[in-house]
């Protein structure tokens, strides 16, 4: 079982090392508002999604393995603690450095997911502000009665006969 959990971590790790890439094309096409590369990007996210998810699924099923097996071992241990319990100290060093680099992989990941969230909305602001431009419509520095915020269009014809 502690193998397997290796073998998950590996996985794990190549996974989300897969996804910084795409996270990074993903920002030059925010960056670039490419909609066509998002929309491919978007789908190659979702396909490591679904993979992380499957690997997430899998190690915790090993998990419980392992707490039913050794009885110091629980469920909800931290990897560092769990990793004492492994009775080959090859085996637990490699985890270990597993752990430590899939720590790493997150957290670029959430830095990229954070920096790509930033320009999702001003790419958006940027379209919006488009079509108003385009429709003759401004977007008021208030809201309305009803808590949406007022809108006011330009009319560019006059339509009286």
């Amino acid at each position: 079982m502690w193998r397997e959990m290796k073998e998950i971590m590996r996985a794990l790790s190549e996974c989300y090392a897969e996804l910084e890439k795409v996270s990074e094309a993903k920002r030059k096409a925010l960056a670039a508002m490419d909609l066509k590369a998002i929309e491919c990007v978007v789908k190659k996210e979702e396909k490591f999604a679904a993979e992380i998810e499957c690997l997430e699924e899998r190690r915790k099923q090993v998990l419980r393995g392992l707490a039913e097996k050794e009885t110091k071992i629980e469920p909800t241990m931290k990897l560092r603690d769990l990793c004492r319990c492994c009775p080959d100290s090859r085996l637990a060093g490699e985890l270990e450095k597993l752990h430590e680099e899939l720590d790493r992989r997150m957290k670029t990941i959430e830095r990229f997911s954070e920096n790509n969230a930033l320009l999702a909305e001003g790419a958006l602001a940027a379209v919006t502000a488009s079509l108003n431009r385009i429709g003759g419509a401004t977007a008021g520095t208030s809201y309305g009665a009803g808590g949406k915020e007022s809108v006011t269009r330009e009319r560019r014809f006059d339509f009286k006969a």
